[in-house]
């Protein structure tokens, strides 16, 4: 924790009841500042909503051909953020990682900045800083224009990895597998408030809309916290655990879970909208075109209906679908184990192109002026255009 002189707000929440110990306060007002007009990529499914959708970028739909490809020294499992002319990207070497900043035309580095222990998260873009974690529980702020360390905060002595963090509202927020969410003022990492939860969850990333933040859990539950203060707003079980990253669109959280489904909640009060059965373990989810588009372990990408859930098609691979889809309007950008990053009709699931890297795809792409931008399992990244 950075110590300032002052003392952060601890909230001890217990999930199987409705008691909150601490804190307080109602929740923010405003909306999310991310629009369909928005062409950033600022932290890993576009931004906090984690939707995955941008409909103002346009990507490639025709055959491509590799533009760029730069070596990272470790595997590139975590999404890439891109912010105006340059891409941002963590590595996940064993010891130390390093994030680097690359220019978007040719893919070469101008600046890297290494970090204590490996990085845990995908990189978030705000405040012109660039904040990654690590496993030896640091968030670091760099600056976004030359690398530099603005501030680092310490908040767990755990090794269980903290997740990649969200920014909204001037704030920082990362979950960790001690059952604890964190909120760092952005500016000096200044540590605003955490909650810790009695229980055994672990917990995916945060996804922040409206003032709340909505996250998944190990233990079958997902929850909706105040982002002011973490008080608790309501909680959502289902049957296995939620530790996938939820994604929030249009008054509605939608999220997969080990239970083999996809569910949609009301951000307001919690209560489920519909449930899809897909079959085995659903990953990540991505919102847009009024379509919901679900990663799963068996290899399958299902379109829904965001309104009730109807299956619209589905798509099948040889290996897992495990990252978010990079939504466009009309393209579907979507990675494999199978090796293969692939390009699919948003309205049909139909093959627009694939293209072969040397070894699993976990990260999620990004898109950006007929680009996109994606990280493997085989230490690269790519970009790829007509």
């Amino acid at each position: 924790m950075v110590d300032d002189g002052e003392t952060a707000t601890t909230l001890v929440v217990c999930p199987n009841c409705d008691i909150v110990l601490g804190g307080g306060g109602a929740r923010e007002s405003g909306s999310q500042t991310t629009s369909e007009r928005d062409t950033s990529w600022s932290m890993a499914a576009g931004g906090p909503k984690r939707t995955g959708f941008k409909p103002a970028v346009a990507g490639p739909r025709g055959s491509v051909d590799l533009e760029w490809d730069h070596h990272k020294g470790g595997s590139v499992a975590f999404a890439p953020a891109l912010v105006e002319d340059t891409l941002f990207a963590a590595n996940r070497a064993r010891g130390s990682s390093h994030v680097t900043a690359h220019d978007l035309t040719d893919g070469s580095e101008r600046w890297r900045a290494e970090t204590e222990s490996m990085i845990t998260g995908a990189p978030a873009i705000a405040e012109d800083s660039v904040y990654v974690v690590d496993r030896s529980g640091t968030l670091y702020a760099f600056d976004m224009t030359d690398g530099a360390t603005r501030w680092t905060a310490t908040f767990t002595e755990s090794r269980d990895r903290p997740t990649a963090p969200a920014v909204a509202h001037g704030r920082v927020y990362v979950t960790t597998r001690e059952a604890t969410i964190h909120a760092f003022d952005a500016a000096d990492g200044r540590e605003n408030w955490v909650v810790e939860m009695e229980s055994e969850d672990y917990f995916s990333a945060v996804a922040v809309d409206d003032g709340v933040l909505y996250v998944g859990g190990s233990e079958a539950t997902v929850y909706a916290l105040a982002a002011e203060d973490g008080s608790e707003r309501w909680q959502f079980e289902t049957q296995y655990g939620t530790s996938s990253t939820p994604a929030v669109a249009d008054g509605t959280v939608y999220t997969g879970s080990q239970d083999r489904h996809v569910y949609a909640i009301d951000a307001d009060d919690g209560s489920q909208q519909w449930l899809f059965d897909a079959g085995s373990h659903a990953y990540e989810t991505s919102v847009g075109n009024g379509t919901v588009y679900a990663a799963t372990e068996d290899g399958l990408l299902i379109a829904l209906d965001a309104n009730d859930g109807t299956e619209q098609w589905s798509f099948e691979a040889d290996g897992r679908f495990t990252a978010a889809p990079a939504v466009t309007a009309d393209t579907v950008y979507v990675g494999n184990d199978d090796e293969t990053l692939y390009a699919l009709d948003h309205a049909t699931g139909q093959v627009q192109w694939t293209f072969e890297a040397n070894d699993g795809i976990k990260s999620s792409a990004v898109v950006a002026d007929g680009t996109v931008y994606f990280g493997s399992e085989d230490a690269h990244i790519y970009a790829l255009s007509e």
